[in-house]
């Protein structure tokens, strides 16, 4: 087995999903490499699930802490804090890994050290996945994900499958906790690419991710969310008329499709993006 000089931390978030942490835990044991440590952080609101969740954790050699239960970006910055390895690997309870997944970022991280490295995801129903393998998506100034054309000014992020340097925590970064999930872990990108950080899509693995429904009203989590990640992207991070104009545009469309709740949302979203603005813009640069 290679030796590797960087410790990878896996933070684990969770809530209310015991037997999916298993799924996810058992397949990370089938790595052919091991992870520094396991940290997984539990907002689960059941004390059940609590319960089998922590046994659970146990079981596999990982380390339980209760999570903050103010939303999954509150949660992933909770964990994250927790972890004391050289970077840091997020992940969800849905998750599974094909073989040699682990040791392949292993090896990405060891001839990356500095970057932010983000990992793309497929189906479980996929019959089979060739090659290129797919990659996580960057921000539009209209609200949704699209590849890149440039890969050496990507800014592209994956919520729950980046590694990242611990430095970039230790330094005061933090994912934004204003909405309880979402399209923020999308302005996550635009802030680390604004403040100079490289970061890089892994081409060569990828992770099965299980998408399970919610039963949230995700239209009054989801667009507020949306509409606050593109302000920041249009107005702060990436500054310039084009995607101001993209992005007004994008609010018309808002606009007309969502008339009673447009002016609410907008309001919490404008709210939120100058909270955040706030917040970050004497963080120092990540070069």
């Amino acid at each position: 087995m290679a030796s590797f000089s960087s410790k990878i931390s896996i933070a684990i978030v969770t809530s209310n999903r015991p037997n999916s942490l298993r799924r996810t835990l058992n397949s990370l044991q089938e790595q052919s490499n091991n992870a520094y440590e396991i940290v997984v952080s539990d907002d689960s609101t059941d004390q059940a699930n609590q319960r089998i969740s922590k046994e659970v954790t146990l079981e596999y050699g990982g380390r339980y802490i209760k999570g903050p239960s103010r939303g999954l970006y509150a949660n992933r910055n909770f964990v994250a804090l927790a972890c004391s390895g050289t970077h840091i690997r997020t992940m969800d309870d849905d998750h599974e890994f094909p073989a040699d997944h682990f040791k392949i970022v292993s090896e990405w991280v060891e001839k990356y050290p500095n970057d932010v490295l983000v990992i793309g995801e497929v189906s479980p129903n996929s019959s089979s996945v060739d090659k290129p393998y797919p990659i996580p998506g960057q921000l539009h100034p209209r609200g949704f994900s699209i590849l890149p054309k440039d890969l050496d000014q990507y800014f592209g992020i994956s919520c729950g499958g980046s590694i990242y340097p611990k430095k970039i925590f230790d330094l005061g970064y933090r994912c934004c906790e204003e909405f309880l999930f979402g399209y923020s872990y999308l302005e996550f990108g635009c802030l680390l690419k604004a403040k100079g950080q490289k970061i890089r899509p892994i081409s060569d693995t990828f992770l099965i991710h299980h998408h399970e429904a919610s039963e949230l009203r995700l239209d009054d989590i989801v667009l507020p969310s949306i509409l606050f990640s593109i302000m920041c992207q249009s107005w702060y991070y990436q500054a310039c008329n084009k995607n101001k104009i993209l992005s007004i545009f994008q609010m018309v469309v808002l606009l007309l499709n969502r008339r009673r709740r447009f002016i609410h949302d907008l309001v919490v979203a404008r709210e939120a993006a100058a909270r955040r603005w706030a917040n970050v813009r004497s963080l120092p640069a990540l070069k």
